[in-house]
């Protein structure tokens, strides 16, 4: 005899929005974190934007600042947009565990598997597919 009960479908869906909600508060973090590498570029930026002479060698030799402009520009957007995913990321699981803010949940998801490949791919395909399932979209209230 079999010690095995099989679990209602509700259950299932409870554990497995847990689960997408640490699952989204751990990769929220890491994209933040990975993000932040790019401080170092928009600080290389900078200094070779405000103080070209620093970097040594004869004026001709030294970097333009245009150069230095951009590095900057490119740095601070990755880092801004980055920690932006990542805390968006953070409050999308935030609304799983609270069960509201269905469309925008989707949309966080669609960003995920946009660009942060391959775990924001898989997790936004799991969470979008969990959102689909008909049991889930009546724990957010919609039941069409």
């Amino acid at each position: 005899m079999s010690d095995f009960v099989p679990q209602p479908p509700v259950t299932r869906d409870y554990e497995h929005l847990r689960l997408l909600t640490l699952f989204h508060t751990i990769l929220g973090i890491l994209i933040i974190a990975f993000s932040s590498i790019f401080i170092i570029h928009a600080i290389l930026g900078l200094t070779i934007f405000l103080h070209p002479a620093s970097f040594g060698g004869p004026a001709k030799n030294q970097p333009p600042p245009a150069l230095g402009l951009l590095f900057f520009l490119f740095g601070g957007l990755i880092v801004l947009g980055g920690w932006l995913l990542g805390a968006l990321t953070i409050y999308a699981g935030q609304c799983l565990r609270m069960r509201k803010k269905y469309t925008f949940i989707q949309v966080i998801e669609g960003l995920l598997c946009f660009f942060v490949t391959p775990f924001g791919t898989a997790l936004g395909i799991f969470t979008l597919i969990m959102l689909n399932q008909p049991t889930v979209k009546a724990m957010f209230g919609r039941y069409s």
